[in-house]
């Protein structure tokens, strides 16, 4: 990106915000401009631009709101995706081992399958080289998640996230389903503990 177009807007930082989908329906066909006034409208000087193809980033949008002082932030998921398309062959075994299958229109990504880390770097360095975004923020790379084992989704608990786990403590990851497996999770609480702090994520930010 040509560094004489960034412009730094402190207010990005503090105060209300609004997050938008331009890929969501309700923006189909819209032009930029009337995208970028509603939102001027509604008093919101700073957009979080929810990034869900990584390849179909609406610039003209990013413009749209730049001409009026609004600030926008690229928000990318850190764990997944809600479209395949643009992904490469190989995305199904960047797959998160759940307790149970969700089939929720969402695909969880394990950020210990080294393929999906490099191929997602390489995917977000493209965006904030392409697209004059204000700063970039990764959202849901968490876990475990609350109620997670009833729900099925306390964490990653497949083949990445067990090699990862077994290489740094020595052992298996705790069982989570098989009451009777000797390592059963309620049997073992420093187990239990390893797993919950488990190298995992968090919620980031970064501002140009």
């Amino acid at each position: 990106m040509n560094e004489s177009r960034v412009i730094s807007r402190p207010w990005a930082l503090e105060g209300p915000s609004i997050q938008i989908d331009p890929l969501f329906p309700y923006y189909a066909d819209r032009s930029a401009e009337s995208i970028a006034e509603e939102i001027e409208l509604s008093g919101y000087r700073t957009v979080h631009y929810f990034v869900v193809n990584e390849s179909r980033v609406r610039t003209d949008i990013i413009e749209a709101f730049h001409a009026r002082d609004i600030a926008v932030w690229a928000l990318v998921i850190g764990n997944g995706t809600f479209a395949t398309e643009h992904l490469p062959r190989e995305w199904r075994s960047w797959r998160m081992g759940l307790l149970k299958e969700l089939n929720d229109g969402f695909e969880r990504f394990s950020p210990f399958s080294a393929s999906y880390v490099e191929w997602k770097k390489e995917a977000v360095a493209r965006v904030v080289l392409d697209h004059p975004f204000d700063g970039i923020e990764i959202a849901e790379p968490y876990f475990p998640e609350w109620d997670g084992i009833r729900r099925g989704v306390y964490g990653d608990v497949g083949p990445h996230a067990k090699q990862a786990f077994r290489d740094k403590y020595g052992h298996d990851i705790p069982e989570f389903l098989n009451k009777r497996a000797a390592n059963y999770y309620k049997k073992g609480a420093r187990h239990l503990r390893q797993m919950d702090y488990f190298p995992r994520g968090r919620r980031e930010r970064t501002h140009r």
